[in-house]
């Protein structure tokens, strides 16, 4: 298990010789909006534009695990990127 860097809560990614690598988070973060948050994630998970959702409760979220790498400020701001 290894300890990421999550804005407001928690993140920590779980993975096993011959298992898919998950996402474990912990809820810390007591300022946003817990059922909002769990829509807005589900939603993108069913529509496929975001991380499969596992598990979830109150306390924490199992999701699936993307590879992959953060986008740079000049990526973001780059309108042949955001194409």
């Amino acid at each position: 298990m290894r300890r990421l860097a999550g804005l407001s809560n928690a993140v920590y990614r779980v993975s096993a010789p011959g298992f898919q690598t998950l996402l474990y988070r912990k809820f810390e973060c007591l300022v946003i909006n817990k059922a909002v948050e769990a829509l807005i994630f589900k939603l993108a998970a069913e529509q496929s534009i975001g991380p499969p959702l596992i598990f979830t409760n109150s306390e924490y979220r199992i999701e699936g695990f993307i590879e992959a790498r953060p986008l740079t400020i000049w990526e973001m701001r780059n309108p042949e990127i955001l194409k």
